[in-house]
């Protein structure tokens, strides 16, 4: 991964995790894709669109408080973890 694509990634994983989800998408195509059809959880759709991954991301963290963060290649693409919150 170039390092200009990297700090992209880095920029969208730290506005995810500050749930600034507008931010997080700016550098994502306009119709890009979460698929989770394949999940056996209650959310398993396709997700198209800034609108409806956004709403996706929204109703996936709610719940949760999840941080992903970027790593070394040699370690893995990225990695997350998580915590309920009460609710």
């Amino acid at each position: 991964m170039s390092h200009e694509n990297a700090e992209i990634v880095r920029r969208a994983i730290a506005a995810f995790n500050g749930r600034d989800f507008n931010v997080a998408l700016r550098d994502a195509a306009p119709d890009g894709t979460v698929d989770m059809s394949h999940s056996r959880g209650p959310d398993a759709s396709v997700y198209v669109g800034h609108d409806a991954v956004r709403r996706f991301w929204t109703d996936m963290t709610e719940p949760f408080e999840r941080h992903f963060e970027l790593r070394d290649s040699r370690q893995g693409a990225a990695s997350s973890r998580a915590s309920a919150s009460a609710v």
